[in-house]
Order: structure tokens, then sequence, then C-alpha cells
């Protein structure tokens, strides 16, 4: 039984307020039903800006997750999906940062993918301003990433974002005790960064 991946449903309703956010990873992983966000699990959170992406994430909308069923009909089904955010520190020089470690606070769960590890982005020294990117991640049945597609785009710091995720590394996800296709969604954030001739 074959399982289509859940998608994202519409841009219009990602909160735009995560763009204030300084946390440096949060993972999210949502139950998922018919075009809705069900119940959402925070797995991994900086706080308190954990809080902050789990309240926004609970607003996302998304499309149906496939499968086809034993009289080979396409049905809906739930499902989970991963949400991660990556808000880098706005370090000199991208140099390295004091602040607190990311928490474990649930398992994971199997039915949907999860990072093993993360590589944080850099900030392209050419992009002056803050930003958010949104992208799409298509993992196949090994935890291998096929495809980013950009769904939010922040000129100048969309291909720092791409460069990054694209070195992750995932747990792939199971429907039904086998192996399936999966979709992560990466938020990454580039707060204003600190120059270095505005260091005193």
């Amino acid at each position: 039984m074959p399982k289509a991946p859940s998608r994202w449903g519409s841009k219009r309703r990602y909160h735009g307020g995560l763009a204030m956010s300084a946390a440096y990873v949060v993972a999210v992983s949502s139950t998922v039903g018919i075009f809705a966000a069900g119940s959402a699990v925070l797995l991994r959170s900086t706080p308190p800006y954990g809080q902050m992406v789990l309240d926004a994430v609970k607003q996302w909308r998304f499309a149906p997750a496939h499968a086809t069923d034993a009289d080979g009909h396409d049905q809906p089904v739930e499902a989970s999906v991963l949400v991660a955010a990556v808000y880098r520190p706005p370090t000199v020089n991208n140099g390295p940062t004091a602040g607190t470690a990311p928490l474990d606070m649930n398992r994971p769960s199997s039915a949907s993918p999860y990072p093993v590890t993360m590589a944080h982005p850099v900030h392209p020294v050419q992009a002056l301003s803050p930003g958010v990117v949104l992208l799409e991640v298509s993992i196949d049945e090994s935890g291998i990433t096929r495809a980013i597609r950009t769904i939010r785009s922040s000129p100048g710091l969309d291909g720092a974002a791409r460069d990054a995720v694209a070195q992750w590394q995932f747990r792939g996800a199971s429907f039904g005790g086998s192996s399936v296709r999966s979709v992560a969604f990466v938020v990454v954030g580039f707060p204003q960064p600190i120059l270095a001739n505005a260091v005193q």
C-alpha cells in the first residue's frame, strides 16, 4: 500500500512571526489529516523558541497523504510530517557563539523522517538583511534527500539555506511496516547579522 507524502497546502498560511525568532534548532512532528494540521508534538527545542515555532506550525495547512486501499482506490490517509526549524545565531563572520544546546523533548515517530545530522547555514557575506527560507525536502525510503524545493524565498539567502539542508542526513519514514518516501519541511532563519565593524 504505497503512500504519497503530505504536501504543503497554502503558502499564505505561513506564520510570518517566525522571522522574529532566533532559535538555533527546533523540530516538530505534526500528525495531519485532510488538509489540516492535527496534533503537533515538539521533538527537539531550544527554549523558549520551540513553543513559538510549535504555535506557528499548528496554524499551517497541508495537502493530505494518499494510499491505495485493498480495492486499488486512492484514499487520503492520516500521516505524520516533519517540520524542522533552524535559526542561525547572528555571529560575527559566521563564527561560533555561546548559547543553550537544543534539548530532546519527545521520541520521534517512525512514521515521519527525522534528521540524524543537521548542518547549520552560513550567512552569505553579501546578504546584509535578515530573512526566512522555507524548503520542502523530498526523502526516499532510505532517508536520502532526492530533491529540495523552495516554497518561501528570501533573496540572497536561498542558496545558503539549500546548501545547508542538502548536507542533512535523515532516518527514513515507514508506513504499515514498510519504508516509504516522505517529505520534510525546513524553516531556515537568518537574523540580522552582526558585522565586524559594528563590534567595539
